[in-house]
């Protein structure tokens, strides 16, 4: 983020996380309809903006929809995995733990 982008959330409305999460469909729709933007705070230090998508730039939303469907088709087929050795063994929880584990490890590896 170069210094502009910087000042710019600077400005913005600032909301403390736990206001952010009591209040967060009603922001959302301030955003989506307002078109206003908040900066979410914990403990006084900026962690997050909520702004609508039509100021974000274009590659920046297709990645985190890349990173979404990654997601997301990780999650189904975790899901298939329990189905199958639910079926096969009746057991599911040493395994499913494992495979969490897995998932979650190669969910936080560097992205390329």
């Amino acid at each position: 983020m170069d210094q502009l982008d910087h000042n710019r959330l600077m400005r913005q409305r600032a909301v403390s996380l736990s206001t952010a999460k009591a209040q967060l469909s009603a922001l959302v729709n301030r955003v989506a309809h307002g078109g206003e933007t908040f900066l979410i705070q914990s403990h006084g230090r900026p962690k997050a903006a909520l702004m609508p998508l039509d100021r974000m730039d274009a590659g920046e939303v297709a990645a985190r929809s890349a990173r979404l469907r990654k997601a997301l088709r990780a999650a189904k087929n975790l899901g298939d995995t329990i189905a199958r050795r639910l079926k096969r063994t009746g057991k599911v929880w040493t395994p499913v733990v494992d495979d969490l584990r897995a998932l979650r490890q190669r969910m936080a590896e560097p992205r390329r």
